[in-house]
């Protein structure tokens, strides 16, 4: 060590599991009445190391003499041009019962060695997306891109490398305007796979991971990229990505946490015949039927109703993701595969597996590819590389030119003549919610928003036969609402006040309406006779049919929006020339109590 030789040590090996990082093994050197001289910890493939520096005894004996006033201070192995770090422990309190330590240590980095195949892995993990003045950004992460894979040496080095640059070059490419994409849904993952009674697990590393996700504002056309986490999904909803249980007549529910929600999962498995996918055809496989409850906010979408099916040999083949509340199903096939296993779901070195989203629509591409390389004490690491991007299509003018249009077209050619009128009709109702929803550029333009408001207010009331329809009463109420604080901007009171009185008449009778009532659009010559399904983000034809709302904001909302812009700080400043006066106050105490009946 740096401080001297020491001889007849003791070398104690621990190994042990840790969920989020892996196997470790730690090695301690011990030498009698002075105490650790040398620490060895390899976790990932990777090891770190620290040396005894220097230390005082003042007294104590054994392995490790425990007594106050014992110091030691250890070094790294770092390159110090590039990484410096301190660690001292000192005995502070000791006596027959009681130690007490205190530490000092900290690491500081002043560049990334490129000629370090670690330092150049962690620079893009650390780097590719930094903060400044509270705003992300792309890093300059060119070098690590370009060395890496080259520095890589070891098989998962190797695996490591082209995994992570595929997914931080994707990631660099969306957020470049002339890149020919954008980004939504990239994720690199490095996962461990562990047996634990008759299971096997797949548990995520955060310290290597990364992402850039951008997802929303398309409707349901980019929704499926959310289902390219196809590993990650089915260990969340049942507690492992393979159980012996699975067995075709078995019906397990499983309950686990998914970070502090209780999830609960019914699991129905069958004979799932035959599957064809672009990989081949693939006979006796197993489906495995999955309703999962319990995931909420940010990770609702990997609930609900999926179904996986699995070969024998090869593992999951295909993937099924019910969405737009069971309207639409997410589908992901196996695309690609390299080197095959014992079982359902085999673990072996060198395995890929390629999945890619079918039949997306607007661009979006949505794959994942996984790579799975066994380390040196035998345990098998995954690679997943998750793609979700959205190619940018040509220049296009013609509103004729998009999908609904065209099988309106088609239809009409082909003599479905009756089909076409409905679909014509369903169209129209798009459209209008196209242009409801269309962003309305109003920004810092009062007298702009107060037009484009009473526009859409004045459409909104020639819909229906002399009242303004059912499905359209919360967006006529927000839009009063909105209405009256623009021209309380232009300095117009009275007007203000009276429209601020008809956004409280409408929207108690938008919030009567309960959930799941089917609303009236307006005349059914012009829409079809659909109607809108409330709290459902769904629409439904006379035939029974159900689509997915693009546009379900419109059909959203409550009474708190009043409450909350007419007392907001920031964001509804134009309320401010009448914010003092006792007429506002007392609309501010109707909303709160229309807010807390809504509640009840």
């Amino acid at each position: 060590t740096p401080c001297g030789v020491f001889d007849d040590c003791q070398l104690w090996i621990t190994s042990l599991f840790a969920e989020y990082s892996g196997y470790c093994v730690n090695k301690v050197w011990y030498k009698s009445g002075v105490g650790i001289v040398k620490y060895e910890r390899t976790v990932d493939d990777l090891t770190d190391v620290r040396l005894l520096k220097s230390y005082k005894i003042v007294s104590g004996k054994g392995l490790l003499p425990l007594a106050a006033g014992n110091t030691w201070e250890y070094a790294d192995t770092y390159n110090h041009d590039t990484l410096i770090s301190e660690l001292v422990i000192t005995v502070t309190h000791a006596d027959d019962e009681t130690v007490i330590l205190a530490s000092r240590d900290f690491a500081e980095r002043f560049r990334y060695d490129e000629n370090s195949w670690l330092d150049m892995i962690q620079q893009i993990r650390n780097e590719y997306w930094i903060y400044e003045n509270d705003k992300g950004k792309l890093g300059d992460i060119t070098v690590p891109l370009e060395k890496v894979e080259a520095l890589a040496q070891t098989p998962m080095e190797k695996a490591h490398s082209k995994a992570a640059v595929s997914v931080a070059r994707r990631i660099i490419g969306g957020e470049t305007p002339d890149s020919g994409y954008t980004g939504h849904w990239n994720f690199f993952s490095k996962n461990v796979v562990y047996p634990k009674y008759n299971r096997l697990n797949f548990t995520h590393n955060h310290r290597w991971s990364f992402e850039l996700k951008n997802i929303g504002g398309m409707g349901e056309a980019d929704t499926p990229l959310l289902y390219n986490d196809i590993y990650g999904i089915l260990q969340d909803a049942a507690n492992c990505i393979w159980s012996e249980e699975w067995q075709i007549g078995a019906a397990p529910t499983v309950e686990c946490d998914h970070y502090g929600d209780a999830i609960r999962t019914k699991i129905n498995c069958e004979d799932g015949g035959s599957i064809t996918t672009k990989a081949g055809t693939f006979e006796n496989c197993l489906k495995l039927s999955m309703d999962i409850d319990g995931m909420k906010d940010g990770v609702a979408y990997r609930g609900g109703k999926k179904v996986y099916y699995f070969a024998d040999g090869i593992g999951i083949v295909r993937t099924e993701n019910e969405y737009c509340g069971g309207i639409k199903v997410a589908v992901y096939e196996l695309t690609a595969y390299e080197g095959t296993g014992e079982g359902y779901m085999p673990m072996a070195d060198g395995l890929v597996r390629r999945y890619d989203a079918i039949g997306l629509t607007d661009g979006y591409v949505g794959a994942v590819e996984y790579t799975y390389v066994q380390d040196d004490a035998g345990h098998i690491v995954i690679f997943k590389d998750a793609t979700g991007i959205r190619e940018l299509p040509p220049p296009m003018t013609q509103y004729s030119m998009i999908q609904r249009e065209v099988i309106e077209d088609q239809l009409w050619d082909a003599g479905k003549h009756n089909e076409s009128r409905l679909l014509h009709d369903v169209n129209n109702f798009h459209l209008l919610c196209h242009f409801f929803g269309r962003p309305s550029r109003y920004w810092a333009a009062q007298e702009k928003a107060v037009a484009w408001n009473k526009y859409r207010l004045h459409i909104m009331e020639g819909l229906g036969d002399g009242a303004v329809p059912e499905a359209w009463l919360g967006h006529y109420a927000s839009t009063s609402f909105r209405t009256a604080c623009a021209l309380f901007g232009c300095g117009k009171k009275e007007e203000g006040y009276e429209w601020l009185e008809k956004a409280f008449e409408a929207y108690p009778k938008w919030d009567r309406i309960p959930d799941g009532t089917e609303m009236e659009v307006g005349d059914p010559l012009i829409y079809g006779g659909i109607r809108v399904i409330k709290g459902k983000s769904v629409i439904t034809l006379p035939d029974g049919t159900k689509e997915p709302l693009t546009y379900d904001h419109l059909f959203e909302g409550d009474c708190s929006l009043m409450h909350y812009g007419m007392t907001a700080p920031r964001g509804w400043e134009w309320f401010n020339p009448v914010r003092g006066e006792e007429r506002f106050k007392e609309y501010i105490e109707r909303a709160k109590k229309l807010m807390d009946e809504n509640k009840k």
